[in-house]
């Protein structure tokens, strides 16, 4: 194929609304998850304390979940379709796991950081085979490959804009927090320690500053110390309130989404070799 024609076919692609529909959604359920790889270890470390290996491995589950997800889904659309409900599905799960991830604060649980997480990862990994399958199905079979790479691409730019979006929302929010601290009671040095990100996010350094606070003012260094990680969790809270904005946009994405003709394998009876059939003939029209 030259290049001018693999040029006109990639065109192609958004004309139709099977493939273009796939595109976007795979942007916004990228963008979904790396707001919980990004920002999840983040508030396991600097809210709740955990060390930086137990925060780093905290996404560990959200990871089985999407695998999990992603290969029961992937079955079961190749087998009876239903690629817009199941779509649906997906990022009204995702919606509902940003939600519980943005009402965690300073008394939130490891146990249900990680719960909140996996139900998101959930809904993240349906997405997946989905967006692969109905664009491959929709396009020509010498563009199956263009195709493909086309919906890594936009998953790609989907976690990049997102992940500078999500630092654009955590810095603002973060401004406005630190701003309206009051810890009069303590030097000036140690306050702006407090407003540290780096610093309120390692245990071990918090620990290392609060020894040396003469002991009349730990108080008011905790509770200081209480404001600031407060300010970080409402931080976080605010990135994945956006996040179940994106999933209601995926949600509306998913409801417009043209279904491609699969196939599905259908078993001879005695256990004879598996023929594959067409479940459509022909695309509807666009």
């Amino acid at each position: 194929m030259t290049n001018e024609t693999a040029g006109i076919g990639e065109m192609n692609f958004f004309k139709d609304r099977a493939i273009y529909v796939s595109f976007m959604i795979a942007f916004f359920s990228q963008a979904i998850m790396f707001s919980t790889v990004l920002y999840l270890p983040y508030f396991v470390q600097g809210v709740i304390g955990s060390s930086a290996t137990t925060s780093g491995a905290v996404i560990t589950p959200m990871m089985l979940g999407l695998l999990l997800s992603s290969n029961i889904t992937g079955r079961l659309v190749s087998r009876v379709g239903k690629a817009k409900i199941l779509l649906a599905a997906a990022f009204l799960i995702m919606g509902v796991g940003a939600l519980l991830l943005s009402t965690m604060g300073v008394k939130t649980s490891y146990a249900s950081a990680i719960l909140f997480m996996v139900i998101l990862g959930f809904g993240v990994g349906m997405s997946m085979p989905i967006t692969n399958v109905n664009a491959q199905n929709a396009a020509p079979r010498e563009q199956i490959g263009s195709v493909t790479s086309t919906v890594m691409f936009f998953r790609n730019i989907g976690s990049t804009i997102g992940s500078a979006v999500y630092g654009v929302i955590m810095t603002n929010s973060l401004s406005d927090g630190f701003s309206g601290l009051m810890m009069p009671q303590l030097p000036q040095e140690i306050q702006e320690m407090l407003k540290n990100t780096q610093v309120i996010t390692n245990p071990q350094t918090v620990a290392t500053i609060r020894s040396q606070v003469s002991e009349l003012y730990l108080s008011y260094f905790d509770d200081a110390y209480m404001q600031a990680k407060t300010v970080l969790a409402n931080s976080i809270h605010d990135v994945f309130l956006f996040c179940v904005v994106i999933a209601a946009i995926g949600f509306i994405c998913a409801l417009f989404l043209r279904e491609a003709p699969t196939t599905r394998s259908l078993k001879m009876s005695k256990g004879e070799t598996v023929k594959t059939v067409a479940i459509m003939d022909e695309l509807p029209n666009r």
